[in-house]
């Protein structure tokens, strides 16, 4: 069952919506129809399993039918600190490590970095290393509440 991270403001008392990339995603990826179930997780950790009721170009409507009591995070929380390497290298390194637990990143230029980001290309990288990390998490067994990347 596909896993989805919900906002703190999509929850309701007995349903969840849902914006942004996921509608697209739920809708054009996994073409899911009403009545499909789908797990969502709520950011203070815990999950349910919801039923879609509507679904359209801008949200997704579903009702929580069973909150899930599962304990799937690690007992510690690991940091991965990680000098830049060259290339696309930093992203396998965040969604492999998400998908073993890792609970945070910091990226670091090291003395000997090859890598020299400016202020421009390192917000646009912090945007997609969130984006990676999120979808690493959605498919991951180690299932987190929160996931953070250090500037």
């Amino acid at each position: 069952m596909q896993r989805y991270f919900v906002s703190e403001t999509g929850w309701g008392t007995n349903e969840v919506t849902i914006l942004g990339e996921d509608v697209h995603h739920i809708n054009r990826v996994m073409r899911y129809k009403e009545g499909a179930n789908i797990i969502c997780n709520h950011p203070d950790g815990r999950a349910a399993i919801c039923e879609l009721l509507v679904i359209t170009a801008d949200s997704v409507q579903a009702e929580i039918k069973q909150w899930l009591n599962e304990n799937v995070e690690l007992p510690i929380q690991v940091t991965v600190a990680q000098g830049l390497p060259k290339g696309d290298k930093l992203e396998l390194i965040l969604q492999k490590g998400t998908e073993l637990g890792a609970y945070a990143f910091i990226p670091f230029q090291a003395e000997r970095s090859i890598v020299n980001w400016d202020k421009k290309k390192q917000e646009k990288k912090l945007i997609r290393f969130n984006k990676i990390v999120k979808e690493a998490s959605e498919q991951s067994i180690v299932i987190k509440s929160q996931q953070y990347i250090a500037p």
